[in-house]
């Protein structure tokens, strides 16, 4: 949608959710696209959403005109969206702002030099696998086979420690939390929360029944 229906829809959506809760505060994200005035980024934080994200979509520069020629150049090119995404980490803080790219569109190489270089700056990337839809313009086109995509998910789940994401925030950053990557990085780091509440139930049951 335009750009400033799209902004204005997060804001009247905020202000109906405080209306109705009577909260200050709340956890919620905005889905937006880079938006051309970078300064309606402060503008979102300030309704109190707690995230961010830039669904920008990270492709070869040999690819980037064919797949996404509007993003290709002009204000909505890839500069212009990593810089989006730069300012929002100085709004929203680090490991507070996401952003998802095409899991198996380009090489993993490529894929992999754009996630270390938006972590490295505080952004959540991750690549969730590419499913060439029927209907679409690469409708018939293979994605990669499934070890591709292992390798690539814990290649993040590495990346994502090494600059220094906690589980909470890879966890709250991604709208639908249950990817490989976070898999991965649950069990690497021994976070199995689910596990470790129905041990913390068994004890009580436990507890009661001595």
């Amino acid at each position: 949608m335009p750009e400033r229906r799209e902004v204005d829809y997060y804001l009247d959506v905020a202000e109906s959710i405080k209306a109705h809760t009577g909260l200050s505060d709340f956890n919620g994200t905005a889905c937006i696209g880079a938006p051309r005035d970078l300064s309606i980024i402060e503008k979102v934080q300030g309704s109190r959403l707690s995230h961010a994200r830039d669904q920008y979509r990270g492709v070869e520069r040999a690819f980037l005109p064919c797949v996404l020629p509007r993003q290709g150049s002009g204000v909505r090119g890839t500069k212009h969206w990593i810089k989006a995404l730069e300012h929002a980490v100085g709004v929203f803080g680090f490991g507070r702002v996401r952003s998802n790219m095409v899991g198996g569109l380009e090489s993993k190489q490529s894929t992999l030099e754009g996630i270390e270089y938006l972590s490295s700056r505080g952004i959540i990337a991750i690549s969730p696998g590419w499913m060439p839809n029927p209907g679409s313009a690469l409708e018939g086109h293979r994605a990669p086979e499934p070890a591709w995509h292992v390798d690539v998910a814990k290649k993040t789940a590495a990346i994502y420690r090494r600059v220094g994401f906690t589980w909470d925030q890879i966890y709250d950053a991604n709208a639908v939390p249950l990817t490989l990557v976070h898999d991965i990085y649950r069990i690497e780091e021994e976070r199995l929360p689910i596990f470790k509440q129905a041990s913390r139930r068994e004890s009580t049951v436990t507890a009661l029944a001595s």
